[in-house]
């Protein structure tokens, strides 16, 4: 599907309007891992175990909704027959 050139101009030239959002978010997150002040921060057992779980789900969220396990493992398994039907 094609856009009209009026729709198509203006979806080019809002993306050439200075930095966008994320390269700024990017930009001020580096800035303040770069930082070289102490923080002084105590991650007590409690958090610690918050921090993991945090990214057990996280990794668990990724399998479940981005690879779509259900199709990956048909596809192995379409495969695995047609290899051992040749």
């Amino acid at each position: 599907m094609t856009l009209p050139a009026s729709a198509h101009h203006r979806r080019l030239s809002r993306r050439t309007n200075g930095p966008s959002t994320t390269r700024i978010l990017w930009l001020a997150a580096g800035l303040l891992v770069a930082s070289t002040v102490p923080a002084f921060a105590y991650v007590d057992p409690g958090t610690g175990m918050l921090a993991i779980q945090g990214l057990i789900a996280a990794a668990v969220w990724i399998i479940a909704f981005v690879t779509h396990p259900v199709r990956t493992i048909k596809g192995w398994l379409a495969r695995w027959r047609n290899r051992n039907d040749a």
